[in-house]
């Protein structure tokens, strides 16, 4: 899947802050060389934690300042191999690193001596080794929600395998951690690495001596106070020291607490499969607990199995009829299941939630029309059976989504090939968050889902666990996020009807917009296609795909990847091989004359692109804008369009996609400049060139449809312009009822139309237009504007002389007979009652209407409340640990 790109209106910011930190890089870079191939000098604690202070100082007096920036420096390099003993590794001192050196087959032990800060995007901790040497240790890439100590507490010690000396380029040198799987903790308690702790350290950590009970006892007090890490530290080393002291069989009330308080603590953590073990173990024990059964309930839940959820919730509720945590989770899993099977969801509600920035959204997954299948060119997504207009194909939860805005601040820069390639946006804060995902569902859920969607490009280290499963390799996650990562409003629509167009058009979408930048799984095997047969749009989390148009069984499903960036701005250049790009305009010249066949093949867009910009630099000065002749150069604007439409297949054959996006340009400009003819003619086109096929009867105040083309946003913003610039009541209903319908196809419900495409009182312009012509429908006689709108006579009468076309006005008929009528007796009543009095009823009308509103919006705030209170209710009758 094609990666969105960002707001075009950042892009000058974008450019600014991206020249600075090269600058900066490049400046770092030059001060750690005389250091490069040195061997370790900073190796005694006063030297290591003189130098770690005043970079930590430095640091918070840089972030404190306003509009200070995060970035992080990563030279990709392979992770180690996890499945090597570490017997046949080299071991090594922190004295005998060398700067700027990947320590190969190599490894240090360490026992970090300080507090944990965070740096960056990542989390600076001091060290010593065996010898007594110290250090300074950098881990990247770990989750700043949770706090750094509890990334790396104090006193616990580490295996780090091919050790990666760095200077960070201001006299601070560390031990940098890209990947975590080089990282690994050792304990006395755990069977599995107490082997690997050295003799001065194995009784350094005061919690050797405490019982079973007392570290289950500490975990639960560590569990109250949300400190879940450390809450399942211990409860892993009191299962060690059951194990290793008593024997499996002993204790029972110490492993029934243990047990249930570790997989509680695994659902606080979102580690769900994580909690299958310690559940099934306390059901052994203690097999109609409704705790655990609950837990086994929430368990079915996350994990997407709804039926077994329901059935054990029944279980619970035949013994708890009135409870209300079961009651809320029976309900819960009621609908998910429904969603999974129906694909049946509350847009409304889920709108109203991914509206307060609520990311993740409660919400299953469904996929049931499509499949993913192999193909010679790779994965792809098809069709299961025959799909209708407006049906939905998929709905999809995202791998990992962050807030857009929230992540402007994160910079990364990685040397590739020698060069700086520098990156705007979420690039550190996303990789982070896939991280995190991928750390609660475990390794073999990243080999099954990450890894399926890299088709080359970047190649992973081949390293593996012992267990079989993949290694994290977290640059190759980088290069996945960077080729299927998007950026998606929190509206349903990406336009800005205002931005790129000209400096009067009204605006459409305001521009408090919230971008958010998500990872989906399925969805990013959709390829783009300028005449895609599918639309997607997002709510919080949940990426919704819908058909365009009607798609038969075992058909490739493809979207349009082009942003407001690509289309809405006719400058920007976009580099596609759809068959709509396929066609070459040569303007002039011998096209088989081989001397001009470069000069020849510059296309028409280049000559429409050079008056766009010309357009838009003049924009910017307000002496050359009030000379520009506007109207004139649109007109040859179009002209230049008008060309190329013969030399290009017709649009029943291929909608004429790179016509119609221009010819939008072109009216939003003309509408910019209050030409109610100009634009509409040039609206006309747009839906001529899209392959629409539709009969203007103005006579009735109507449209008939031959053809309503496929669903695209072009023709929602066409149809809707169209609304508001027809004049007669009837023709403005039409065209606005054709808008809230592609509208509802394209977005899956109709109500937050209004607050996308509000409605936009559009003011002509009083000057007559200086130009002469059919074209421009100023000065046209009204045949000749008849014949241009598409109101043809001869084709009216073959529509009226059918059956349908005769029940269709005879239908009009009574319509307009009841509109006149009730139009004649609203003036008589205002004349007999008076203006005065009719306006105070309208007053007392549009009054009514507001209660009736506000009435709703208490209803829905009602509603919002009473969930809220079930999840409070929920959170509070939770399970509680026996002690």
């Amino acid at each position: 899947m094609a990666q969105s790109m960002a707001p075009a209106y950042t892009d000058p910011a974008r450019t600014q802050i991206l020249t600075d930190l090269a600058t900066t890089f490049e400046k770092l870079y030059e001060s750690s060389a005389p250091n490069q191939g040195k061997k370790n000098t900073l190796t005694t604690k006063e030297a290591v934690m003189e130098k770690y202070k005043h970079v930590h100082e430095q640091e918070t007096k840089y972030y404190s300042s306003e509009g200070a920036l995060r970035f992080v420096l990563t030279d990709p390099y392979e992770p180690a191999n996890p499945c090597f003993p570490i017997e046949k590794l080299r071991k090594i001192q922190v004295r005998d690193l060398i700067v700027g050196k990947h320590h190969k087959s190599a490894y240090i032990k360490i026992k970090l001596v300080s507090i944990a800060q965070r740096h960056e995007c990542a989390v600076d901790v001091m060290f010593e080794d065996e010898g007594g040497t110290y250090g300074a240790l950098r881990v990247y890439f770990l989750e700043e929600e949770t706090d750094p100590w509890d990334h790396l507490p104090k006193g616990n010690l580490l295996i780090i395998r091919d050790p990666y000396f760095w200077d960070s380029g201001d006299g601070a040198m560390f031990v940098r951690v890209d990947h975590h799987s080089d990282m690994q903790f050792i304990h006395s308690w755990d069977t599995a690495t107490e082997k690997h702790v050295p003799a001065i350290w194995k009784h350094s950590v005061p919690l050797e001596e405490m019982t079973a009970s007392q570290l289950v006892g500490l975990a639960e007090l560590f569990h109250e106070d949300g400190e879940f890490q450390a809450a399942l530290e211990k409860y892993n080393w009191a299962e060690q020291r059951i194990i290793k002291k008593i024997g499996p069989g002993a204790c029972q009330d110490v492993l029934r607490r243990l047990y249930i308080g570790r997989a509680d603590t695994n659902v606080k953590l979102r580690r769900h499969y994580a909690t299958v073990k310690d559940i099934e173990a306390y059901l052994k024990l203690s097999p109609d607990d409704p705790e655990a059964l609950h837990l086994r309930a929430l368990r079915y839940y996350y994990t997407g199995k709804y039926e077994l959820c329901q059935e054990e919730v029944g279980k619970l509720l035949e013994k708890h009829p009135k409870q209300i945590t079961y009651l809320h989770l029976g309900r819960r899993a009621k609908e998910r299941y429904e969603e999974v099977k129906f694909g049946k969801y509350n847009w409304k509600a889920m709108r109203q939630k991914a509206a307060k920035l609520e990311y993740n959204l409660d919400h299953a997954e469904f996929s049931h029309p499509v499949k993913l299948k192999k193909t010679p060119n790779g994965r792809r997504i098809f069709t299961t059976r025959d799909i209708k207009r407006g049906d939905i194909l998929m709905v999809s939860k995202a791998i990992a989504i962050t807030g857009f805005e929230d992540a402007n601040a994160c910079i990364q820069i990685a040397p590739r090939n020698g060069k700086f390639e520098c990156e705007y946006g979420c690039s550190a804060a996303f990789d982070i968050e896939i991280l995190e995902r991928i750390k609660r569902e475990g390794s073999e859920w990243y080999e099954k889902t990450l890894c399926l969607m890299d088709e080359g490009g970047y190649f992973p280290a081949p390293h593996r666990y012992p267990d079989g499963t993949k290694a994290v390799d977290t640059f190759h996650i980088e290069a996945i996020r960077r080729k299927n990562s998007m950026i998606i409003s929190n509206l349903p629509l990406l336009q800005h009807r205002s931005t790129g167009y000209m400096v009067h058009t009204p605006s459409h979408i305001p521009r408090n917009i919230h971008y958010n930048c998500g990872m989906w799984f399925l969805p990013s095997f959709l390829r783009h296609s300028c005449i895609p047969n599918a639309h997607r749009s997002a709510i919080g989390e949940m990426l919704i795909v819908r058909a365009g148009k009607d798609i038969p069984k075992d058909t490739k499903v493809t979207i349009n990847c082009s942003t407001p960036s690509n289309w809405e701005f006719p400058m920007t250049e976009f580099v596609c091989t759809c068959p709509v790009h396929t066609h070459d305009f040569i303007l002039s010249g011998d096209p088989n004359d081989p001397e001009n066949v470069t000069k020849l093949k510059a296309s028409i867009w280049r000559e429409f692109n050079n008056k766009c910009q010309y357009i838009e630099k003049a924009k910017t000065n307000p002496e050359k804008w009030m000379k520009i002749n506007l109207l004139e150069l649109l007109s040859s604007m179009s002209d230049c369009l008008d060309k190329a439409r013969p030399s290009i297949p017709s649009p029943n054959e291929i909608p004429q996609v790179q016509l119609a996006h221009r010819h939008r340009y072109i009216a939003a400009a003309y509408y910019g400049a209050g030409q109610r003819r100009h634009a509409r003619c040039a609206c006309y086109k747009v839906l001529d060139s899209l392959g629409v096929g539709y009969i203007v009867l103005e006579q009735f105040d109507r449209v008939v449809w031959k053809n309503h083309g496929q669903c695209t946003d072009d023709l929602l913003h066409t149809y809707n312009d169209l609304s508001a610039m027809a004049k007669t009541p009837g023709m403005k209903k039409c065209w606005r009822d054709a808008a809230i319908d592609t509208y509802e196809i394209l977005c899956g419900e109709r109500y937050s139309f209004d607050a996308v495409m509000p409605k936009v009182p559009f003011v002509e312009l009083q000057d007559k237009c200086q130009c002469v012509g059919i074209d421009n429908l100023m000065d046209a006689t009204e045949a000749q504007m008849r014949k241009r709108m598409g109101v043809d006579p001869k084709k009216e009468e073959e529509v009226r002389s059918t059956v349908d076309g005769l029940a269709i006005m005879q239908i009009m008929n009574d319509g307009a007979a009841r509109a006149w009528k009730n139009m004649q007796e609203r003036k008589k009543k205002e004349q007999v009652i008076g203006a005065e009095a009719m306006a105070e009823i309208i007053m007392k009308r549009e009054k009514d209407r507001e209660v009736i509103k506000k009435r709703e919006e208490a209803e829905a705030e009602a509603e919002e409340k009473r969930l809220k209170r079930e999840k409070e209710n929920e959170k509070s009758a939770g399970p509680m640990r026996k002690k």
